[in-house]
Formats: structure tokens, C-alpha cells, sequence
């Protein structure tokens, strides 16, 4: 498993950054943007609405219409906490167009259709601070389900979600 952590401090009040946070589609494409190349393997910029209120709301993660990858909200409390975690992987649909041999039935179909396959969360927690600001703090975990690739990706991994929270956090406070 990787991990990386990154925070800001925005002169806006919780309840604000809290409305932000909570439209996830609008701060997806500032955390996606590094994760462009990463189209073929589930990821994409294009979030929609699932469904759901609250700590049950879900996103999907769509290419040419199809939810390649959802994000779900696991922890919701506001207006200091919101955790998102990946579900529904796609594998069929989502594994790079070199892997869409017929490869069979069996273990071995399963281990190469979700060879890319990664299970993420996404922890967003907002610190009061006086007077009227409040710290962002973003913190990722990733992992691949397949454990050799979970040890082959370590470096690039940590790389790509340091990438990711540099976007968010750079780019975040323009969306107060």
C-alpha cells in the first residue's frame, strides 16, 4: 500500500470548503488531472452521480458511458470529514487494449483482468482555524489488488498520488 498526505490553509470557513468538498465532481478533474494517461486502466475525469444521500452517495467513474471505476462515500461528517472509497471495478471494460486477448476461464483470466485493478480512499479532513480559515488536509491510500503489482508500483505509485494531491491543493482554492 502507498500513501501520501498534503494540506492547505484557505481563508474561508469550514461550512464553506464543506460545500466544495461535498460536490465531488467539481474537485475531481483538479485531483484527476496528473491521472490523464491512466485512462485505459478505469480512471477518468468524467464523474457522474450515482446515487444516494450523504454517507451513501456514490460517483462513477465513466469512459464512452460505462463506470469503469465508482467512488463511494464511506465516512461523511460534516463539516470537518469525508472519506471516498473506489468500488466496482470494471475490469473487462477498464484493462489496457493490450490485455483484451481471449485468455480462458479460470485463475489465470482473473489474475490478468485485474492486474491493474487498485483499490483507493481518499480521506478529506477541514480543521477550523482562527480567524475564519481552515486547514485541508487530503491523505490517499492506494493499493494494487494483484500484490505483485502492488510491489512494483510503490515508487510510481507514491509519485502519482503525490502528483494528485499537488493538483488538488494547488488548484482548490480557486473553487471558493
Amino acid at each position: 500500500m502507498i500513501e501520501h498526505e498534503d494540506s492547505v490553509t484557505l481563508f474561508a470557513a469550514p461550512e464553506r470548503v464543506w460545500a466544495v468538498i461535498i460536490d465531488v465532481p467539481r474537485w475531481w478533474r483538479l485531483y484527476y488531472a496528473p491521472m490523464a494517461k491512466w485512462d485505459d486502466y478505469g480512471w477518468s475525469e468524467e464523474l457522474k452521480f450515482l446515487g444516494g444521500q450523504a454517507g451513501g452517495m456514490r460517483w462513477g467513474a465513466l469512459r464512452d458511458g460505462v463506470v469503469m471505476q465508482a467512488l463511494r462515500v464511506e465516512e461523511w461528517s460534516p463539516p470537518l470529514r469525508l472519506v471516498l472509497a473506489t468500488e466496482a471495478w470494471n475490469p473487462e471494460r477498464a484493462s489496457p487494449s493490450s490485455m483484451k486477448a481471449d485468455l480462458g476461464k479460470g485463475r489465470f483470466r482473473e489474475f490478468v483482468t485485474n492486474i491493474n485493478a487498485v483499490r483507493a480512499r481518499f480521506f478529506l479532513d477541514l480543521a477550523p482555524m482562527p480567524p475564519a480559515q481552515t486547514r485541508l488536509t487530503i491523505r490517499e491510500e492506494a493499493e494494487a489488488l494483484n500484490p505483485l503489482l502492488d510491489l512494483l508500483l510503490r515508487i510510481p505509485g507514491k509519485s502519482a498520488l503525490r502528483k494528485c494531491a499537488d493538483s488538488f491543493i494547488r488548484g482548490f482554492p480557486e473553487l471558493l
